[in-house]
């Protein structure tokens, strides 16, 4: 049986006394680190980090990257009590520092700087550990929605422990395990894996990078157990190999519209496929739906995993009978504290231990989940959450731009791609990448552009959204 901490057990000291010998991480290069030797770094690093005058409350920007070091100086700030507000590798300067400002971040650590000073060693002695208190804030991680600025969502100690439990029941989960680390880290998807291995003393393996083709290498030569992708990296992992992928005890598919074709190409493999659904409010998933259940569902989200219950509500929040299309309501223990610093969302989107995901659709006579659109206008490529409001406002301020309407594109390759209809002076698409350039990151500029003399609205003075689709078809789709 499974040894596991309580959750106000500091987890790494659990493991370093109960599990000691088990491995912890197997870097890029085949180093391993044990549960025993990553205690005594992480003691290490988080002195030297509060020398740096990181203490405890302190929230600390960091950008987060695939390597050992970047849970390693997790674990130190956990150990101090700061708390890590993880930056999206991706964001432009611009976005990074606004972040910092909502955040009210102390400084910026620098993966690096670390690195350089040598501090990844381990050294002897005990330093002052933080207990994890359940409804303590553990990480800031930041989540894209229809609004025009990125929002913090606070996830507590007990979000995290309570997700490793799902983790751990609807795959059977064991200690000594092995997860390929496989999702950016500024993802609560990838984020979780850390969490998880922590928790039940399983070990995270690292590739080269987070490419379909070193991803493929580490499947074939790390023969991990798990492995977590979103769709376009399973498809991109399928044509680089697709027999990398059947040593995998489960493979879970997430973070956007996986279509049916594919989970039956996967499962027509024999790969052990798991689909879940959730979001950075909801700690990870809290639904999902594997094995034969899923070749029989193949467009289902999921099904609810206890304790988690899932229900489906009207605009005035009364719940729906099955079948009916609603919002798609959530309650579960890994329901985050809420919006850092953003009090009014938190009560409108956090209401009577549930929340309101904004996602809409039905839940069937088996109560598996089906949802039909994902955040009204949120636009979801490779992955990454982008606001259609940014976008646009970001693309209203070039000169020569007097409209503009954003939206997503289905892409065969990205999920969904952005896309941008736009009316000015303004017609070349290469100079119009090129102009927001720096102002958004790479992945938020449209990729599909369209420039017309006025935007088609319907009889309500609303934009016409078929009418907008189809001028993709009409005109071109580049």
């Amino acid at each position: 049986m499974n040894k596991l901490p309580e959750i106000q057990n500091n987890w790494l000291r659990f493991r370093k006394e109960v599990t000691p010998e088990l491995t912890a991480f197997r870097d890029n290069k085949g180093h391993i680190i044990t549960y025993s030797e990553l205690f005594e770094i992480v003691s290490s690093v988080s002195k030297k980090l509060n020398k740096k005058g990181i203490s405890k409350n302190d929230k600390v920007g960091i950008v987060p990257q695939t390597k050992v070091s970047f849970p390693i100086t997790i674990f130190a700030l956990w150990q101090i009590g700061a708390v890590p507000v993880l930056l999206n590798a991706r964001w432009t300067k611009q976005e990074q520092e606004r972040t910092l400002e909502i955040s009210e971040c102390k400084l910026i650590l620098e993966l690096e700087e670390i690195e350089k000073e040598g501090e990844l060693k381990k050294t002897t002695g005990n330093s002052d550990e933080l207990t994890f208190a359940p409804n303590r804030t553990a990480v800031v991680i930041f989540t894209s929605g229809t609004t025009s600025f990125p929002k913090g969502v606070e996830i507590t100690f007990g979000n995290l422990f309570h997700n490793a439990i799902l983790f751990e029941k609807f795959f059977d989960a064991r200690p000594s395990e092995k997860w390929l680390a496989s999702l950016p880290f500024y993802h609560i998807g990838g984020f979780a894996m850390l969490t998880r291995a922590l928790i039940l003393g399983q070990t995270v393996v690292f590739a080269d990078s987070l490419k379909a083709g070193d991803l493929t290498k580490s499947l074939l030569s790390k023969k991990p157990d798990y492995i977590s992708l979103v769709p376009t990296q399973l498809v991109q992992i399928l044509n680089n190999n697709s027999n990398a992928l059947k040593g995998t005890k489960n493979i879970l598919i997430g973070g956007g519209p996986a279509d049916e074709e594919l989970i039956k190409k996967a499962l027509d493999l024999n790969l052990p496929l798991a689909k879940v659904y959730g979001s950075t409010e909801t700690c990870s998933f809290v639904a999902g739906v594997k094995g034969e259940k899923l070749r029989q569902n193949p467009s289902a989200a999921g099904k609810a995993i206890p304790p988690v219950k899932i229900k489906i509500t009207d605009e005035n929040g009364k719940e729906l009978p099955v079948g009916e299309t609603g919002e798609i309501v959530i309650y579960s223990p890994t329901l985050a504290k809420g919006y850092l610093n953003l009090p009014e969302l938190t009560n409108k989107k956090f209401t009577n231990n549930f929340y309101r995901t904004g996602d809409y659709g039905f839940l069937n006579k088996e109560n598996y989940l089906f949802v039909l659109n994902r955040r009204e206008d949120l636009i979801i490529s490779g992955g990454e959450n982008i606001s259609p409001t940014e976008v646009r406002e970001a693309i209203l301020k070039l000169e020569g731009v007097k409209d503009c309407f954003v939206f997503p594109l289905e892409d065969k390759k990205w999920g969904q791609v952005v896309a941008a209809v736009i009316v000015g002076k303004i017609k070349d698409k290469i100079r119009l990448k090129e102009m927001l350039k720096g102002r958004l990151a790479s992945y938020k500029i449209p990729q599909r552009i369209i420039f017309v003399e006025k935007l088609p609205v319907n009889e309500l003075g609303k934009i016409d959204r078929e009418k907008v689709r189809s001028l993709f078809v009409t005109i071109g789709k580049h």
